[in-house]
């Protein structure tokens, strides 16, 4: 996914997690096309891109989140996390994921 991004100390862990239901997407060949009707941006994602997507359906905390993309990924829990976070804080930036705080 094309993001333009900076990086962030946001914290993820009192947060949850989901899809933004003012964007339109569609599966193609497991990838997923995502369109921000309000601007018109378009962004395009690859298979994991599109899994975690497809957790964050239904809202649900970081950990959960990475315990499900552990479960169906072959590398180390250390990478995955990282990866992760850094895709959730692009995605967070480009409104196609939302984080709310559950404190």
């Amino acid at each position: 996914m094309n993001i333009k991004h900076s990086k962030s100390n946001y914290s993820l862990d009192n947060n949850f997690l989901h899809t933004n239901e003012d964007f339109v997407s569609s599966d193609h060949d497991g990838e997923k096309i995502i369109l921000d009707i309000a601007s018109g941006t378009y962004y395009k994602t690859n298979k994991i891109a599109s899994d975690i997507l497809k957790f964050l359906e239904k809202p649900t905390n970081f950990k959960n989140l990475l315990n499900e993309i552990y479960a169906k990924y072959d590398a180390p829990k250390t990478i995955i996390e990282n990866e992760l976070k850094d895709f959730i804080h692009k995605a967070i930036e480009a409104k196609i994921i939302i984080s709310k705080s559950h404190s």
